[in-house]
């Protein structure tokens, strides 16, 4: 009997199912970054919400630089979007 539709590829060729334009390793080192500017925004001296306002606008204005906010951008609007939001968790623990 003759197999009809696609074959499934083998498994050292599945591929995640996430968008080329985001990366894990990306992400991450927005997360730490976020880390580091926390941290600096603490020693000196920075409220809670002050930190998170800043590294907020520091994050934004990051990606505005790397051109993820543009229409032609790949993966536009969330690739800028998860960037940002990848700055943030720590900034966020900080205002609970």
């Amino acid at each position: 009997m003759a197999r009809r539709g696609p074959v499934p590829p083998p498994l050292g060729r599945i591929k995640l199912a996430t968008p080329v334009w985001l990366s894990p390793v990306g992400l991450l080192l927005h997360f730490c970054v976020g880390i580091v500017c926390t941290l600096v925004f603490v020693a000196l001296g920075a409220t809670p919400a002050l930190n998170f306002v800043a590294v907020t606008a520091l994050a934004i204005a990051h990606e505005v630089g790397d051109g993820d906010f543009k229409c032609s951008a790949p993966g536009w609007p969330w690739n800028g979007l998860l960037d940002v939001v990848a700055f943030l968790p720590t900034p966020l623990i900080g205002l609970l």
